[in-house]
């Protein structure tokens, strides 16, 4: 999780270069960029795959919009040639939706202990370091395991371990920064400015780390 969590952040910021950069340039950040994504896939970490498309969506549009029927055709053509060629992997990706899948299952049993933990503790949580030690006592009786680290939820980890008010903080962390990198890509001339690939790397990069 860790390795593809870095892979998004460096795809993000490849493909900022691709949205603002010039066109003599665009093969070799196409270069960097394939290989990247490649890893990514080969890692089966399911929210960087739902998060990198995110990404790929957001970038392609404002790139190439006029080209979107590409974009479409191509993901079509991959996820053909995934259940084709690759089960495991498009076993994987099936699963993202399935309650079957005892990871999915699970992650509701943590939401729903969460929940409760919010509920004990709303503004401040149960106490940093508490939810390993006390989700034996909130866990739903169906849940796959009877212990977890934590929540496999930002939000949700935040918000039973420090409170709402630790919540809103992070919240208001993320948006800062998404506003101060979306002033910074403005003041520097939008797309065509000469650090765009900075400033819609960094916007890019906090849609893609939050929606993972």
């Amino acid at each position: 999780m860790t390795y593809s969590g870095i892979l998004l952040v460096g795809s993000c910021l490849v493909l900022a270069r691709i949205v603002a950069g010039q066109d003599a340039k665009q093969t070799r950040n196409w270069l960097i960029l394939a290989p990247i994504l490649v890893a990514m896939v080969l890692t089966l970490t399911r929210h960087t795959w739902l998060a990198a498309f995110v990404v790929l969506t957001i970038a392609w549009l404002l790139r190439f919009r006029r080209l979107l029927w590409v974009y479409v055709a191509s993901v079509l053509l991959l996820l053909a040639f995934t259940a084709t060629v690759a089960p495991e992997h498009w076993s994987r990706f099936r699963s993202i939706t399935s309650l079957e899948d005892p990871s999915n299952y699970d992650r509701l049993c943590m939401t729903y202990a969460g929940v409760h933990m919010i509920e004990d503790g709303p503004l401040f949580g149960i106490g940093p370091g508490m939810v390993e030690y006390y989700y034996p006592i909130y866990r739903h009786p169906t849940s796959t395991r009877s212990h977890v680290m934590h929540l496999h939820n930002t939000l949700m980890q935040l918000a039973a371990e420090r409170g709402l008010l630790t919540v809103a903080a992070y919240l208001w962390l993320m948006i800062a920064a998404g506003i101060l990198s979306y002033r910074g890509l403005v003041r520097e001339g939008g797309l065509s400015g000469s650090r765009a690939d900075l400033y819609l790397g960094t916007l890019l990069t906090l849609i893609a780390f939050n929606f993972a």
